[in-house]
């Protein structure tokens, strides 16, 4: 008996890190996606997803104008360089697989996006799986895409 006395006390320290962790994480239902991660605004979290998915569309549908509207003003003009080149070259669509909030204040979210890519033509592109970290901030009442990196590629 009084090792079992000891014993739960001792299983629920064990367990109080991933308590812990479930109560800062939240799902929301957007679209159809389930967002997880550190939410503290939904509404932002809404705004800023859906900038994260009208810039996948407008990369879908090669759609230069679309995608540069979603990015801050300072990262315009070199995309639209690397863009035009990009979609003369490849036939490439995005798919979004799920979306996880990693950091939200009033004026910064950062998202971790999982997508894979699938090349449909000749050019030399490889199909992949990656997750991308997309931070966005608020610029004139609106968010924008100001940074985005990949992370862990794993080929298909």
């Amino acid at each position: 008996m009084k090792k079992l006395v000891w014993a739960i006390p001792f299983l629920i320290l064990l367990s109080l890190p991933t308590i812990w962790q479930k109560l800062q994480s939240q799902t929301i239902s957007y679209h159809d996606y389930q967002i997880t991660g550190k939410i503290t605004d939904e509404e932002s979290i809404k705004d800023a997803v859906d900038v994260v998915l009208i810039n996948n569309d407008a990369a879908n549908s090669e759609n230069i104008e679309a995608y540069l509207d979603t990015l801050s003003p300072e990262s315009r003009k070199a995309t639209k360089k690397e863009l035009t080149t990009f979609f003369k070259t490849y036939d490439v669509t995005h798919d979004i697989l799920s979306i996880k909030v990693l950091e939200q204040s009033n004026q910064k979210i950062v998202l971790e996006v999982t997508k894979e890519s699938h090349n449909h033509n000749q050019a030399t592109f490889t199909d992949h799986r990656a997750e991308n970290v997309i931070t966005l901030q608020k610029q004139t009442g609106n968010w924008k895409i100001v940074e985005t990196f990949l992370n862990n590629t794993q080929k298909l």
